[in-house]
């Protein structure tokens, strides 16, 4: 090989970023990138990519979100601001996590799995079951409709990733899993795993096999489970957020709850 070229491969190798480089932010406190290994990852399925990530934060940050969610937890709703029997749960949005150093830094390590900016997160939320609480068959993502409802208006921004990150471990025996309903595929909890799945594909494909349920505890009345969902958008959110995020109120939730109800019947009689 000429010599000239071999240099100029090695110098051009040398500047790309390691996955430790790119993963470390200030903020991560004594998160260590370099145990974070990219193949320390169980691939589900494919097409949807739905995938488990493994100890992505520290006990110190998973203790961190928990006592924050603490602080705001109220009673869950569904888009629009709706509560309904569709999702029977406490959640709590981290809104100062756009600030807070610790936050911050989560924010940017799950953006870079996905190769983007922190500014394509919504505010994490947190989310905490007791015994009995569930939440049915649904879509993270917003759906083409409402998607394109928003383009006209400058504003489609839907969920493309999502992670779902395991603030505590929950033994089989007493449900507590996530389970993809047209899969057949179930992610028990584990402290400090991260659920991954792609919600939308590169070119605008809505992958409707990611519909998802919260299965709820039972067998064990002290048990809870915390959990924190991390919602990455197609474009910056900061940009659309303000200007956009009045349209919510247009939709009405009750139909949306139908439309809900009707997959989750549909899908739960196979």
């Amino acid at each position: 090989m000429n010599i000239c070229l071999l240099f100029f491969l090695i110098t051009q190798i040398s500047q790309i970023n390691t996955f430790a480089d790119i993963i470390k932010f200030p903020g991560d406190n004594d998160f260590d990138p370099n145990t974070f290994q990219l193949d320390n990852i169980t691939i589900l399925y494919s097409k949807p990519d739905i995938k488990q990530y493994y100890n992505i934060v520290t006990d110190k940050e998973v203790d961190y979100l928990i006592e924050e969610a603490k602080k705001r937890v109220k009673p869950s709703f569904t888009m629009g601001g709706y509560i309904t029997e569709i999702r029977d749960s406490s959640s709590a949005f981290l809104e100062n996590d756009y600030t807070d150093e610790i936050l911050l830094g989560i924010r940017k390590r799950f953006a870079a799995l996905v190769g983007y900016e922190e500014n394509h997160i919504e505010h994490l939320q947190v989310v905490h079951y007791k015994d009995q609480q569930y939440y049915k068959p649904h879509y993270d993502y917003y759906g083409p409709e409402i998607n394109k409802a928003y383009l006209a208006d400058n504003c489609g921004n839907d969920r493309e990733h999502t992670f779902l990150l395991y603030l505590n471990t929950i033994p089989k025996k007493y449900g507590g899993f996530t389970k993809f309903i047209n899969l057949g595929i179930k992610s028990q909890p584990k402290r400090r795993m991260a659920l991954y799945f792609q919600n939308i594909a590169k070119n605008g494909t809505y992958f409707s096999n990611t519909l998802h349920s919260g299965w709820r505890l039972f067998q064990n009345k002290n048990l809870e489970k915390w959990a924190l969902n991390v919602w990455i958008r197609q474009h910056n959110l900061r940009e659309s957020e303000k200007e956009c995020i009045n349209n919510f109120k247009i939709y009405n939730e009750m139909e949306l709850d139908k439309w809900r109800r009707f997959f989750y019947i549909n899908n739960t009689r196979k």
